[in-house]
């Protein structure tokens, strides 16, 4: 099995890949791109763990990302929103960020690597980083302590591991983290986050720790297990990306010190280095201590960012009680691709057995052949060595000389130390040697110490480590351990000022070529042991490649480059290093003071204005212009932000259905070929319009294959219906064509094409049904279409009409007129929204409505259309608003109707006679399918209704609209079916957040609609005679004759629908 894990998009991207349970290669991602702690896509890093496995992406099992980034943006989200206005700026820069990039992790996996999104999963931060620690250790059972700066919310964990089952049971969250609280006190101490916390750490000895209780009493509440919170008002990294501390944390530990002056020691710094450190180191071995009264195990497991301060970790060892500690070499975020592939391996596809990740050597490898082209392509003087063993003697000799000899052997490490592949070495005795390789060779502050190098047969010799074999981290230069006090005279240049070193135990049978070079040197010296620093220069990571090697080579005061067996020399090897005593006591001075008190005040205001510009750029150069700008872009990008969360989350089908028109000379039309897929709360439909511009319906087909189980499923569900048997024996239609005019209830909203009413009828009565429903559509545009059919499709045996009574009579006031293709939907005009106003009008004992002058569409208008977010808020303000005005539906229940709706009933009534006499001329029947609105059918949806709208029930006659054409259709002799009978005391036939059909209406409408056909005697046989379920009960007992008799209770006497 093979497992990609990938860390990414915050700081030191990397890759890892596990092959069968094993770690085959893992790579930080600025390795090969040479920008220090690269946060970008992990491509290359990528590339070469595929090609160190022999494979490519498809052949991956599972791609597992080391943490879940929308969780990581609900926690930025909900950080900005609790501390707004002060998180605007930190917001505003962040946002773009996600949107754009980080929140799509799991698109951009499947576009860079080509694989399905099957193979993708997402393994929670700190889980990552506790897998990344105990699935390496060898460990059957484990205590697990995850510390950093934040993962998703989580900025550390405790819990317990057994077997391949890791249990996270605490955790510590955002903004109270250990991480957090060591980088606030990193920048003030003028270093870089997430880089520069080493360097506090080797500070921290030159100081004390004069602050430890100020720290515990305002900054820090600590609890006696360790667990802790933060006292904000101290810190600003909550809200800012500029700064990380607040003017408060200035008033104890003064100025903020620029990176300009962070390579001087002062007294005050080193005091404030020490006291977070002793802080950090209190909070760690407490939380350890917890973790061992807890559960008991002997071992336990350390990872995240913060288990890399090599000085906690020896106190952890030596007082929380563990026999056993284990850390792997890239424990910081880097690490996160490591334990997500591992997480993957055990928890995804159920991996078995155990590995113990013992060596740091899983980078790219460069061999003596590719050495020597390269330098022989650059015209480079080189010598090449016969063999290893020459190559040792060379060195050693040369190291002994005093020289400074950078070694590149082998893979390069993994993780943030070099630890004898890339390495720049020289011989621990000499007193000078810190100071020389920190002013010429590295260019870095005075004070930072170099680790040493040790053959782990040497170390119990110089140091105060008993067992030292036992202890894993040591492998990897992870703690700091005391070096005997007769032994310090020896090796000064890798004693701290402390007496403590940061030694890498070195074991022949993970590091034999540079165990080899340093048993040379101890067989010259009797030193079992060389001053170890990683080969790179200031602000570029570790070198990989022998192009880097060189370029570092020649910018640096280095005197030979060793690279496998090939040699660089720029001092002969008898040539003692000169040595620059002047200089390095320049360098490495303490000075006691660094500023005047004049100086100190000029940098304090300085500071005052960098700080004050970082975070109010605009108000600075332009005032309160300025000031606007910014908080009117700000609110532009909250609302983008905004706009496409409600986009993705909340389904919409209006907005899904744009682009369904296109303007034609007739008015509008639905563009042939429209296809997509609409979603809804309740529906996920099909739609696509043919080449003619119609919906299109499934193809007829045997009777055999409609699926007898889905009818009889369905007409259990409706409490009655016909029986599969009696729908399968007769099919009174075959051969004749109904063409079917409406508007969305007849064009099918929201059921996919086989599930519509009209393909019901298909199905049931054999004829060929034309489906012409058009959304939006009122009976004069229907009376239009119908007359310009094409002379192919006029002459249909029935023409089918459905009517429904919740807002055709509103289309039909309107009419085409009222509407407009714009923006790809279908609009109101402002006339069509003016006549709306209907029922305000009657409120306000108005006749008619005031019709605005300019019909055009305004812009704002425009825009708003296009917008999700206005949509949605304007649902959930119609949900929740008070005294809502009645909308389509509802205004043609009233008793009274306005001037412009008793003009539309006339409308709608002569568009009704166009359709009767074209059918007459074109010898078609003419039906009317009347659908009533879920108002009409269901007591408690209108009772609903009423109550949020504070309105009077007298005010309205439900069955209005329906009787209006009932009672149409019987003076002038015309076929008419009221659905209303057949829907009502069912199971609910229309979705609950919709006004349309749900599947069960569809199939009700379309056995009712299919024996009123047969009945009516519009078939010529009889469907449903007695001997095959003529009295079937879907069918009630006021069955509408040919003649249609109205409905029971309906109120004829209305005036206002005078036709």
């Amino acid at each position: 099995m093979r497992v990609l894990g990938i860390s990414c998009f915050y700081h030191d991207s990397a890759a890892a890949i596990i092959v069968d349970g094993q770690v085959v290669a893992a790579a930080e991602e600025e390795r090969f791109s040479r920008i220090k702690h690269d946060s970008s896509f992990p491509r290359r890093a990528i590339k070469f763990c595929l090609d160190s496995a022999f494979c490519q992406a498809q052949d991956l099992d599972l791609v597992v990302f080391f943490e879940k980034p929308f969780q990581k943006f609900d926690r930025l989200l909900m950080s900005a929103m609790a501390t707004w206005p002060k998180s605007a700026i930190a917001f505003r820069e962040s946002s773009l960020v996600w949107l754009l990039d980080k929140l799509w992790v799991k698109a951009h996996l499947q576009e860079q690597l080509g694989i399905g999104k099957d193979k993708i999963v997402f393994c929670p931060h700190h889980l990552s980083h506790a897998s990344s620690a105990y699935y390496c250790s060898g460990f059957t059972n484990a205590a697990l302590l995850t510390v950093d700066g934040v993962g998703e919310w989580a900025t550390g964990t405790r819990g317990s591991a057994w077997g391949t089952q890791i249990h996270l049971d605490d955790e510590m969250r955002f903004p109270h983290s250990l991480g957090l609280l060591y980088s606030a006190f990193t920048s003030f101490l003028g270093f870089q986050a997430n880089d520069g916390e080493c360097k506090v750490m080797d500070m921290a000895p030159y100081g004390q720790p004069v602050f430890f209780d100020t720290i515990f009493k305002k900054l820090v509440r600590l609890e006696s297990d360790g667990s802790f919170t933060l006292n904000m008002e101290y810190f600003d990294f909550h809200h800012s990306v500029c700064r990380s501390f607040s003017d408060k944390f200035c008033e104890i530990f003064g100025k903020p010190r620029s990176p300009e002056e962070a390579n001087l020691l002062d007294p005050h710094y080193a005091n404030v280095a020490a006291s977070i450190q002793a802080a950090a180191e209190e909070i760690l071995v407490r939380q350890a201590q917890a973790l061992r009264r807890k559960y008991g195990h002997d071992n336990l497991c350390l990872a995240g960012g913060v288990a890399l301060n090599s000085v906690a970790n020896a106190r952890i060892y030596r007082e929380s009680g563990f026999s056993g500690i284990y850390i792997q070499p890239a424990a910081g975020d880097s690490g996160g691709a490591l334990g997500a592939a591992l997480w993957g391996y055990y928890n995804v596809l159920g991996g078995t057995g155990r590995y113990r990740l013992l060596t740091p050597y899983l980078g790219q490898e460069h061999d003596d052949y590719a050495v020597a082209d390269y330098l022989r392509s650059q015209n480079c003087k080189f010598k090449e060595l016969p063999d290893m063993n020459a190559v040792y003697q060379e060195v050693a000799t040369r190291l002994e000389y005093g020289q400074v000899v950078v070694w590149m052997k082998g893979r390069f490490e993994w993780g943030a130390c070099a630890l004898g592949a890339r390495s720049i070495l020289a011989d621990p005795r000499a007193t000078y040697m810190k100071d020389l390789v920190n002013a010429r060779i590295k260019f870095r502050e005075p004070f930072r110490p170099f680790a040493p190098s040790v053959l782990a047969e040497g170390i119990e010799e110089y140091f105060d480590i008993p067992n030292s074999h036992l202890i894993d981290p040591l492998r990897f230069m992870l703690m700091a351990v005391p070096v005997y006090q007769d032994r310090r005279e020896i090796i000064p240049a890798v004693t701290h000022v402390d007496g403590t070193s940061r030694l890498q135990a070195v074991y022949k049978q993970e590091s034999s070529y540079y165990y080899e070079l340093i048993n040379a040197f101890y067989q010259r010296t009797g030193v079992p042991l060389l001053l170890n620093t990683s080969f790179n220069l200031p602000g570029e990571p570790i070198v990989n490649t022998p192009a880097e090697a060189l370029s570092a080579f020649t910018r640096s005061d280095m005197d030979a480059l060793v690279m496998g067996r090939m040699l660089i020399s720029r001092r002969a090897i008898s040539e003692k290093r000169s040595i620059p005593g002047a200089e390095l006591e320049k360098w490495s001075r303490t000075p006691t003071a660094v500023h005047s008190q004049n100086e100190q005040g000029r940098a304090a205001a300085s500071r005052k204005i960098v700080y004050k510009s970082d975070n109010d750029r605009f108000a600075n150069d332009f005032g309160f212009i300025g000031n606007c700008v910014k908080y009117v872009a700000l609110l532009a990008l909250a609302l983008i932000g905004a706009e496409i969360l409600v986009w993705l989350c909340v389904s919409n089908p209006n907005m899904q259905m744009r682009g369904l028109y296109v303007k034609s000379e007739d008015g509008w039309r639905m563009k042939a070929g429209w296809s997509k897929r609409i979603k809804g709360p309740e529906f996920s439909a099909d739609i696509h319009i043919n080449n003619d511009g119609w919906r299109a319906l499934p193809a007829l087909r045997p009777v055999d294959q409609f699926g007898d189980d889905q009818v009889k499923q369905l007409s259990t569900a409706a409490d009655d219906g016909v029986a599969a048997d009696a729908v399968a024996s007769r099919r009174p239609g075959v051969g004749q064509t109904i063409l079917a005019l409406g508007d969305s209830f007849t064009f099918g909203c929201w059921a996919n094409a086989e599930d519509t009413w009209l393909n019901q009828i298909q199905r049931i009565t054999g004829a060929k049904v034309l489906n012409y429903g058009m959304p939006n559509a009122g009976t004069d545009t229907e009376a239009n279409l119908y007359a310009k059919l094409k002379p192919g499709d006029r002459k249909a045996d029935v023409v089918m009409l459905g009517f429904y009574t919740g807002n055709d009579f509103y289309d039909n006031m309107v009419s085409q007129r009222g509407f407009t293709v714009a923006d790809k939907s279908l609009v109101l005009t402002p006339e069509a929204e003016a006549l709306w106003g209907s029922y305000d009008c009657l409120k306000k004992q108005q006749d008619s409505v005031s019709i605005p002058k300019d019909n055009t569409i305004p812009l704002y208008k425009s825009l708003l259309r296009r917008s999700h977010l206005y949509q949605f808020i304007g649902s959930i303000a119609h949900s929740f608003g008070p005294k809502l005005p009645p909308n389509a539906i509802q205004s043609w229940c009233l008793n009274n109707y306005t001037k412009e709706m008793r003009q539309s009933v006339a409308s709608t009534a002569a568009s009704l006679n166009k359709i009767r006499d074209l059918c007459s001329e074109r010898g078609s029947t003419f039906v009317i399918v009347l659908i009533p609105s879920s108002i009409e059918v269901y007591d408690q949806d209108w009772q609903n209704w009423i109550d949020s709208s504070k309105l009077e029930d007298n005010l309205f006659d439900r069955a209005k609209p329906r009787q209006i054409i009932l009672d149409w259709a019987e003076s002038n002799g015309v076929y008419v079916l009221d659905l209303w009978p057949y829907l009502v005391n069912r199971p609910r036939m229309y979705y609950t957040k919709d006004m349309h059909l749900n599947k069960l209406g569809h199939f009700q409408t379309g056995e009712v609609v299919s024996q009123y056909l047969d009945r009516a005697g519009i078939f010529d046989i009889n469907m449903f005679d007695s001997s095959i379920g003529g009295d079937s009960t879907i069918l009630p007992d006021s069955m509408p004759s040919e003649e249609p008799e109205s409905a029971a209770g309906v109120n004829t006497n209305s005036s206002d629908e005078e036709m």
